[in-house]
């Protein structure tokens, strides 16, 4: 809808060209997010086809799902605060990285949570839900246990897509500051790439549960095996966007140079030194004992 309307102002001559270009760069990222939520959707649709049953026992399964996911977003709008600070005001691509980082490994801790939270969804679901069919919590479990990879890969996911988000937002500052022009199309063209990946998700969740829930007769096992193959394609989707950008080897190397403890402290300093906002003298001091440490 709000593509169509977009479309429909956009033949007004009044509404100018910079116009457009600071408002789809905030509506692209809403339709970003507009198609992730859209899995649900496509989900309770083919299970709907099941009976109400199914439908009642994915309802279940997705909601205890989202119980550990919102900490998941919770925690990754952190990463969205750090990257906006070192990356965009302190042009700090090194501390952006190392920020993503962190966020990558909260983001497998808490799916390490999470995966102890399902665990224990065969005694938690039927305590809280008493009064519902004993089949319908048995189906409400098994939906839980098969969309675990696709808490997984989402979660690695979100983190890979905000590192991207926060580099084209950077790359677009560097224009502005060399003066360079860009067009509209140059301007969306990142965004429209961001959001191919869950375009493409989405089209596999419901290619997959037609072929899963239908032809191979899987039923209502086949809606969380979709959910999961399809978050998995977004993920590779993301991880060859980075790569193609020679952008990931950076990431790993990062992740890898985190394992060594002087690496740890260094890193740890320099983002301390620049929450406290400390001067240039003092930034001076900071890479001449670098220096002399090195040496």
């Amino acid at each position: 809808g709000l593509i169509v309307l977009a479309l429909i102002i956009s033949m007004f001559p009044i509404v100018s060209k910079e116009f457009w270009k600071l408002n789809l760069q905030v509506i692209l990222p809403m339709v970003n997010g507009l198609l992730e939520s859209s899995f649900l959707l496509s989900d309770l649709i083919m299970l709907g086809h099941l009976g109400r049953g199914n439908l009642a026992a994915g309802i279940i399964g997705y909601a205890y799902y989202n119980i550990p996911w919102a900490v998941m977003e919770g925690t990754l709008y952190a990463q969205d605060m750090f990257l906006a600070r070192y990356v965009l005001v302190l042009n700090d691509r090194k501390s952006g990285r190392y920020w993503s980082c962190i966020a990558l490994l909260s983001a497998i801790l808490l799916s390490i949570l999470a995966s102890t939270i399902f665990a224990v969804s065969p005694l938690t679901v039927p305590y809280f839900l008493s009064n519902t069919k004993y089949t319908v919590i048995t189906k409400a479990v098994q939906h839980i246990f098969l969309l675990l990879p696709a808490f997984w890969f989402h979660s690695i996911f979100r983190v890979l897509q905000k590192h991207q988000q926060i580099n084209i937002q950077a790359q677009k500052k560097s224009q502005v500051v060399n003066h360079r022009l860009s067009t509209l199309w140059n301007d969306i063209k990142p965004h429209l790439i961001l959001i191919f990946g869950s375009i493409l998700g989405l089209l596999c969740n419901i290619l997959g549960n037609y072929i899963f829930i239908f032809l191979a007769g899987l039923g209502f096992m086949g809606c969380g095996l979709s959910s999961s193959l399809s978050r998995l394609v977004m993920l590779i989707y993301m991880a060859l966007l980075l790569r193609q950008r020679d952008d990931l080897n950076n990431f790993f190397d990062e992740l890898y140079s985190m394992t060594w403890f002087p690496d740890i402290i260094y890193s740890k300093e320099k983002v301390r030194d620049a929450v406290e906002g400390d001067d240039g003298d003092d930034e001076t001091h900071a890479d001449e004992s670098l220096l002399n440490k090195d040496q």
